[in-house]
């Protein structure tokens, strides 16, 4: 449900400037489902990364990516078109058009979504 209201983070490296930078939101008493997209996408990965554990030293979550299984599994789907564009990018080192690099660039982009 998105209409919860944000709270402060209360842990990772850069807890306070994370707080710093949700001020403004706090302040309105934003719902994470009302935050811009970015700040709502990393606000609940970080809360989902203070949920599991991630920054308990010693706990089972410690350190663990949460979504190390899916990123593996699309990069494996994934790595026919990467060797290929890949490949692209080797041949056409030092001689890019700016055609090229636009074509190659809209591809990074597209596979990012």
């Amino acid at each position: 449900r998105g209409n919860k209201k944000i709270t402060g983070l209360s842990k990772g490296p850069n807890v306070e400037h994370w707080n710093k930078c949700l001020k403004p939101y706090l302040d309105e008493g934003t719902t994470w489902g009302s935050l811009p997209w970015y700040v709502g996408e990393t606000y609940v990965y970080h809360r989902l990364l203070e949920a599991s554990g991630f920054w308990d030293k010693g706990s089972k979550g410690e350190g663990l990516d949460i979504f190390a299984k899916e990123k593996k599994e699309a990069l494996d789907l994934a790595m026919p078109q990467v060797e290929a564009r890949a490949a692209v990018c080797a041949a056409a080192e030092g001689k890019w058009s700016g055609a090229e690099a636009r074509a190659m660039l809209l591809m990074s982009l597209w596979g990012n979504q």
